[in-house]
């Protein structure tokens, strides 16, 4: 862990899981949470499917920002929704039932 930094909670997800009474207070309290196995491979591929048509030019306003010192490389784009049809999803991730409710319950909106 970085000096001066916390560690962010840490907690199992699943997708038919929704987060407990744990983690929605860590999230209140910090303001940000790790779900862990909270998306499964499907979700992955379509991020994955979405970088790919961005980097090649399906997105007006995307950058890959590769330091020269560091071995990997950085990308990063806004409103990318709005451009690249793979991430038209409103409120559900392909395969993943309880995206939908995940965000409404932690801010206290849900359930």
């Amino acid at each position: 862990m970085v000096e001066g930094y916390k560690e962010v909670a840490s907690f199992a997800a699943g997708d038919t899981t929704l987060p407990g009474r744990e983690a929605i207070e860590a999230y209140r309290r910090d303001g940000v949470i790790c779900l862990r196995r909270a998306f499964g491979p499907e979700w992955l591929e379509t991020i994955e499917a979405g970088i790919a048509q961005a980097v090649n030019g399906a997105a007006l306003n995307v950058a890959v920002v590769k330091p020269p010192r560091d071995r990997g490389a950085f990308f990063t784009g806004s409103r990318m929704w709005l451009e690249i049809e793979t991430y038209r999803c409103p409120g559900q991730v392909p395969g993943q039932p309880l995206t939908g409710e995940v965000f409404p319950l932690l801010r206290g909106r849900g359930r």
